[in-house]
């Protein structure tokens, strides 16, 4: 079997412990974020408190823009190639899933295998639903291996969607989105940024923003997602050619 050396995992480049430190700030919102959001949800009312800590993913969308083309844009051509990157990513990113997924599945368990209504999930349907979340398969709306029955697009770790969008990225990245000129990428940011607006705000695309959320059986706005993460990732590759002062800060 083919092994990766560890040297090439190694630290080529100084390291920012500004970011860790934001991205240990921005991990702290987010999980009391969630722990609101279940106040709210078993009391039938709306989140009061860090109402708007899920701005925090969007940070983090911003912070792997940065942090992947930082790592790799000098890398391409230099006995570097797409195989290698997806080998690097998959490292790096997937043991969380499946961590992830196994802690969800133990907890479900211990909780009694029941839906949020109180209806008794198969633990047949519970494994169906560890293995598509190991391999990243998306529940759909209805099916029994949706186990939580509250429409996430992975039941026993849903917070996996955005790791869902960061695989997508990364691909988008390594495919087409590394080769973009400056200039190229500046036009695609303000694209995306306003695709993203329109599709979060526009009422005449609900009928297709359902259509996809429905897809993905994901209450999240799956159609915004795209433009969201996207533009997020290319926001930052365009700080390499500018060079502004504070650029970073200012986006993010």
């Amino acid at each position: 079997m083919e092994k990766i050396s560890s040297a090439a995992f190694t630290d080529t480049k100084p390291h920012y412990d500004l970011l860790d430190g934001l991205r240990g700030v921005a991990a702290l919102i987010v999980i009391w974020y969630h722990v609101f959001e279940g106040f709210a949800f078993a009391s039938a009312g709306n989140i009061e408190t860090l109402n708007h800590g899920y701005l925090a993913v969007d940070f983090f969308f911003i912070l792997s823009g940065f942090v992947i083309g930082y790592a790799y844009d000098d890398r391409w051509g230099k006995n570097f190639t797409m195989k290698d990157f997806f080998k690097r990513r998959l490292i790096r990113l997937h043991p969380m899933v499946i961590m992830g997924a196994v802690l969800g599945a133990i907890t479900f368990c211990i909780q009694g295998c029941v839906q949020w209504d109180g209806t008794h999930v198969a633990i047949s349907m519970i494994m169906l639903s560890l293995l598509c979340t190991i391999f990243f398969i998306p529940a759909m709306p209805g099916v029994g291996y949706e186990v939580r029955g509250n429409g996430e697009m992975f039941p026993l770790n849903g917070p996996c969607w955005s790791l869902f969008f960061e695989y997508i990225g990364n691909i988008l990245y390594a495919l087409f989105i590394r080769r973009l000129s400056n200039k190229a990428l500046a036009v695609l940011v303000v694209m995306l940024g306003m695709a993203w607006k329109y599709m979060r705000r526009s009422s005449l695309r609900w009928s297709v923003r359902c259509m996809i959320r429905g897809f993905f059986g994901m209450r999240q706005n799956c159609a915004a997602t795209y433009p969201r993460k996207i533009f997020s990732l290319c926001l930052l590759s365009v700080w390499k050619g500018f060079r502004i002062s504070g650029w970073f800060l200012v986006v993010s």
